[in-house]
């Protein structure tokens, strides 16, 4: 495979910094937030990362972002295979929106929907640390409210219980009551978490300027 001088250039420095930081790939990979897989494909001279993933493997390397950039002189511009940085913010923006509004899929399926986003989450490749923190931040919150769900469904089901055994029935409670206030506390947390992924896009664009 051809491998362009821009290409071997990054995947040397990256190669280079990491060792002399005494590092695995799956030790940057875990300190930077981004897939072992796409530190090998860095490496390897596969792809050529996102402004985004260099600073992330910077910071984890604790070098500057501009050591791990290759002399432009190696490549004509003409001939140039990086991705503006506006385009990675667009590109980001859509995955965290679509990540962040699969969340709604609870309800169709209350108990299992955040398998859905965390499915979507594991497809996308290099993904900035920031962004890939709040991603799963996100599904963590789903985890918590189908735990919370379940439990306000457990608590009912034994008051229930309790007042049928005890006084007959009096006192039971309907089980709408509990599952619409979830149902509209979880709305209200997406749409959160969607405002909130904007203004994450924002402040990584703005660091990059």
């Amino acid at each position: 495979m051809y491998l362009s001088p821009l290409r071997m250039s990054l995947s040397q420095l990256l190669t280079e910094a990491r060792k002399r930081k005494g590092l695995t790939q799956e030790d940057l990979a875990e300190a930077s937030g981004v897939t072992v897989r796409t530190i090998q494909r860095i490496e390897s001279g596969e792809t050529v990362p996102r402004p985004y993933t260099v600073k992330a493997l910077a910071g984890a390397l604790d070098v500057s972002f501009e050591s791990l950039q290759p002399p432009v002189a190696t490549e004509p511009a003409s001939e140039a295979t990086t991705t503006p940085p506006a385009a990675d913010a667009d590109a980001d923006r859509h995955f965290l929106q679509l990540h962040t509004l699969s969340c709604f899929s609870y309800l169709l399926l209350p108990f299992v929907h955040f398998l859905l986003p965390h499915f979507l989450l594991r497809r996308r490749a290099g993904l900035p640390a920031p962004l890939l923190r709040f991603a799963r931040a996100t599904v963590r919150g789903q985890v918590y409210w189908v735990v919370a769900l379940n439990i306000s469904l457990l608590a009912l089901v034994g008051w229930n219980s309790l007042r049928a055994a005890r006084f007959g029935g009096a006192g039971i409670l309907g089980y709408g009551w509990p599952i619409g206030i979830l149902y509209a506390l979880n709305a209200g947390l997406i749409a959160r978490r969607l405002l909130q992924a904007g203004r994450l896009i924002d402040t990584q664009q703005a660091d990059l300027q």
